[in-house]
């Protein structure tokens, strides 16, 4: 979705989607992470110096960042532009196709078909055909539910959570069951990973009960939904984190830098949560060695070696947001 086209909140204008406050704090904290600064006094203080005015020793400003903080106000695209200038990538946040697929009411079929096609290779090529010249295409491939499931389950990053907000789109008209239940699944494996990183983790909580509201409303997504409500949704981010940054601290992958989100499917079966608590505990008494030891570890990496073997070579793994 192009920040060239927005709706406003005045009247006479059309109607904000509900979608679209998530959207702002998104890309607010994007900013702020980046910047370091999570105040809108140090951002105004950054992008609009001209508008602070000292009097009688008070700094008067316009507060337009605090209030792209609370979601109250979406920011003109001239500003969206001109972020991005000075903090490369942050533009990303706001015009993620994510934005408009999981838009309530929903978008036409179309449409939506455009956006999932456009998103990386790896997630348009389990929904749609290539084109001959092996580009995109819009032909749909057949709804083949736990093929498309297995495979959408395996990622863990925005186009994965986009594509499963999609197919759930695709299902409701015709109130396919099947496809509720398989999607429902894999959109809650996908968004415990992908809410784990910054700056989605800020508006967690928020996004996961606008989904679950929207999206989500049936017997499998009410079971899972309650299972995040007892624990909340952040210790589920806290648990990606800390399997992230144990195969890290174990060298478990080849790859330098950090492990990619594709990896965790691969991992979570290995690093429950009560192993993932043995293990600190033990880190906690100095027993560092003893964790290499012990069994979970051996297979998690015998598997991740296997995993690692059949990535493509050369090929990048998927980025935590999948821009």
């Amino acid at each position: 979705m192009s920040h060239a086209a927005q709706s406003g909140g005045h009247p006479g204008r059309p109607r904000r989607p509900e979608i679209d406050a998530l959207r702002t704090k998104t890309w607010f904290w994007a900013v702020a992470h980046r910047l370091g600064a999570h105040s809108g006094y140090a951002m105004e203080k950054l992008f609009s110096p001209e508008k602070l005015q000292q009097s009688n020793g008070v700094t008067k400003r316009p507060c337009k960042f605090d209030k792209y903080r609370r979601g109250e106000h979406a920011p003109r695209p001239a500003l969206i532009t001109e972020v991005d200038e000075q903090i490369p990538g942050t533009a990303a946040y706001a015009d993620h196709c994510f934005w408009r697929v999981a838009q309530w009411p929903p978008i036409e079929i179309d449409e939506l078909h455009e956006h999932l096609a456009s998103l990386r290779p790896e997630i348009a090529d389990v929904l749609f055909h290539r084109a001959r010249n092996g580009g995109p295409s819009l032909e749909r491939k057949p709804r083949a539910y736990p093929a498309t499931f297995r495979e959408l389950r395996r990622h863990g990053d925005w186009d994965a959570l986009t594509a499963c907000i999609g197919v759930i789109q695709e299902a409701k008209p015709y109130r396919e069951e099947a496809a509720y239940a398989f999607y429902t699944k894999a959109t809650f494996a996908v968004i415990r990973r992908f809410v784990a990183k910054p700056p989605f983790l800020d508006v967690a909580e928020e996004l996961f009960e606008y989904l679950m509201r929207r999206f989500l409303d049936n017997p499998d997504g009410q079971v899972l939904c309650q299972q995040v409500s007892r624990f909340g949704i952040r210790t589920f981010a806290s648990l990606t984190t800390h399997r992230i940054l144990l195969i890290d601290d174990l060298c478990l992958l080849r790859q330098s830098g950090i492990p990619p989100v594709s990896c965790l499917h691969v991992a979570e079966p290995y690093l429950p949560a009560d192993v993932l608590h043995h293990i600190e505990k033990l880190y906690g008494a100095g027993e560092w060695r003893a964790v290499r030891q012990l069994p979970e570890i051996r297979k998690l990496a015998k598997a991740l070696k296997r995993w690692e073997a059949k990535q493509p070579i050369g090929a990048e793994s998927a980025a935590w947001t999948g821009h």
